[in-house]
């Protein structure tokens, strides 16, 4: 769909550097699916937007942005967009000097990635899922350890 292509543009553009352009087609994005009332993919786009602002430096937005995409991840039962804007917002909040807000946002991310675990019942495809969920809680982490400093 439209926001798909638009959301994977932006994505190419934030790993190119270009934030501004990466920026716009998450606009573009939202635009189109507010008009056609796409509730669905509402929480990726805020997921995405969390992390332009975030790549900006706009700290307080991001904070809104990954706000948004945990509550309309929630409301649709999108549980890894939900872990995933926690780590988000975790990392934000650190930024801002909320270290034990931003540890309550990683607990509860946390709990969502062992509830998705627990789904799986192969277990090579288990501990596929939680390494890479870990490597992105310890990224996340030390990135947001090493911002702090």
């Amino acid at each position: 769909t439209r926001p798909q292509l638009l959301m994977g543009s932006a994505l190419v553009n934030m790993i190119e550097g270009d934030i501004e352009t990466a920026h716009e087609h998450l606009i573009d994005a939202q635009t189109y699916v507010d008009e056609r009332k796409m509730k669905h993919v509402t929480p990726f786009i805020h997921l995405a937007m969390g992390k332009v602002y975030m790549a900006k430096g706009e700290v307080d937005i991001a904070v809104e942005q990954f706000s948004k995409s945990e509550q309309s991840a929630l409301d649709l039962g999108y549980r890894p967009t939900i872990w995933q804007a926690q780590v988000g917002l975790a990392q934000a909040l650190h930024i801002s000097d909320h270290h034990a807000d931003a540890d309550e946002k990683r607990g509860q991310a946390l709990a969502v990635v062992s509830e998705i675990e627990s789904s799986f019942e192969d277990q090579e495809l288990r501990d596929v899922f939680m390494t890479n969920a870990m490597n992105k809680l310890n990224i996340e982490q030390s990135v947001a350890a090493d911002s702090a400093d």
